[in-house]
């Protein structure tokens, strides 16, 4: 752990400067001799990290089995191969060779064409099925065409912060807009 702590220090006095030295601060009036104090310290540790190092929009990725459900464990462990297969292609690329090992890049460019046919696949039979399953039922038969196509209606309430308080009101926030 305290490797951990030497790294993070050490990437913040080279990026990030000013809080750095607000964690240097405060980790150095902590000096851990027991268990409790090691754990005080830890949480200090961790509170401190998030309140500088925290994201303001926290990264959200695609490839989630709520918004693509077709992707299957095995399509992720093929797309990791694939990323491999590039890193490997991309590390025999040298200045001798600019376009590097034909032979690697074949094999990465093949496994990504049937990589992509095979997600387009399962993408379409996932679809399908959806389909078959609500196929008496109209209304559910085109929400799942218009989802498809991508003609979803936002369920998003519109939201605006006004002294530092979340509006929801229609009304208030084009006040707000107004003033």
């Amino acid at each position: 752990l305290y490797c951990l702590i030497v790294r993070a220090l050490a990437y913040f006095r080279f990026h990030r400067a000013d809080d750095a030295s607000e964690l240097e601060c405060t980790l150095k009036n902590h000096t851990p001799l027991m268990s409790s104090d090691f754990e005080c310290f830890v949480k200090t540790f961790k509170t401190l990290l998030d309140s500088t190092c925290k994201l303001e929009r926290p990264k959200v990725t695609k490839r989630s089995k709520i918004v693509n459900p077709w992707i299957t464990d095995g399509i992720i462990n093929a797309v990791e191969r694939k990323h491999t297969l590039k890193q490997t292609w991309v590390r025999s690329i040298k200045k001798g060779k600019p376009e590097g090992d034909p032979g690697l890049r074949k094999a990465f460019t093949d496994y990504r064409s049937a990589l992509n046919s095979i997600i387009k696949s399962a993408k379409s039979s996932f679809n399908c099925e959806k389909i078959l399953e609500h196929k008496h039922d109209r209304k559910i038969t085109w929400q799942i065409i218009n989802e498809i196509r991508g003609k979803t209606k936002s369920i998003i309430k519109p939201s605006f912060v006004i002294d530092n308080e979340k509006i929801t009101n229609r009304r208030l926030i084009s006040n707000g807009f107004n003033r």
